[in-house]
Parts: C-alpha cells; structure tokens; sequence
C-alpha cells in the first residue's frame, strides 16, 4: 500500500539515491567518457563553450578527414556540433569545473522533485509517490541520467515547465 503522507521526504530521498546511483553508473560502467556519437559531439560543443567559444578553428586540411566525426562538422574555417546550444551549455558548467560527469546526474536527481510536485497537484499525491518511486528504479532513467544525453535536461524542462502553469494558473 503506498501512503501519500510519504510524499514529504521521498523524493528528496529518491533524488539523494538517484544521484548515488547515477554518479556510481557513470564511473564504473560508463568511465566517465562519451559512448555514443552524439555524447562525442556535445562534449565537443560544451568544451568550445567552457573556452568561451561558438566554435574553434577547423584542423588544417590534412588533418581534416582523420578528424572526421558524427555530428561535427568542418566549414569555413570552423569546427562545431551540430546540435543546438542549450545542453551543451549547461554541459559546459561541469566541463569549466573539470567535472562533466557529474551535471546528468545532478539534473536526474532534481528531476525528482519536480516531477513528484508536478503529479501531486496535477492529479494526486498517492500517484505521485508512486511516479518517483518508479522514475528512481527506472533502469533507463538512471542510464540516462548517467550519460552525457541531453534527456535529463529536457525532462527536467518540460516538467518544471508544466509544473510552473500549474502554480501561475
């Protein structure tokens, strides 16, 4: 039986374990290092920020094709992701502290919160619980979390978005 009254402390509690959870993920399952094209790229594009850049200069031509990547492009003298800007930027926090791995996994964790205060006005504070509960195990949101993806960011958006038209509202 899930008890509402829970609703308190657990999703500070389930944000405290997602954090652990993520952090222990990123170092030893994942290294601390990109796994997939696109992580490439953001970490690309969130270090040219931490230097203070849009872009950095291309790699002289014979170098060019050796430096080829997924989702970094080489034109007119310029090297950049392709993506857009904001997860980078944030990456790039962590990347300017020497410490990227560890921005996912913070953003996973506030989620948490937000999410169960989301629900709880939305529709009840039973479902709630039970929402974080569920977010706190997901094996894919803890994966995600622990990654350099830009999900984390985007769900922690939307729903701070959604929770902010309910309190205006």
């Amino acid at each position: 039986r899930v008890d509402a009254s829970a609703g308190k402390a657990l999703p500070w509690l389930a944000a405290l374990w997602v954090l652990v959870a993520t952090l222990i993920l990123n170092l030893l399952a994942f290294d601390r290092m990109p796994r997939i094209p696109d992580e490439v790229a953001y970490l690309f594009q969130a270090k040219s920020f931490a230097l203070g850049h849009l872009y950095v200069p291309a790699p002289p031509e014979p170098m060019a094709a050796a430096l080829s990547y997924d989702w970094i492009a080489i034109a007119d003298g310029k090297w950049f992701s392709i993506f857009p800007p904001g997860w980078p930027a944030a990456l790039a926090i962590g990347v300017a502290l020497g410490l990227p791995f560890i921005v996912n996994p913070l953003i996973a964790a506030l989620t948490l919160p937000v999410g169960h205060a989301l629900v709880s006005r939305w529709v009840s504070p039973r479902l709630a619980v039970l929402v974080t509960l569920l977010l706190a195990v997901s094996p894919w949101y803890l994966a995600t979390g622990a990654s350099l993806m830009s999900h984390s960011l985007t769900l922690l958006l939307v729903l701070s978005a959604w929770l902010l038209m309910l309190t205006q509202g």
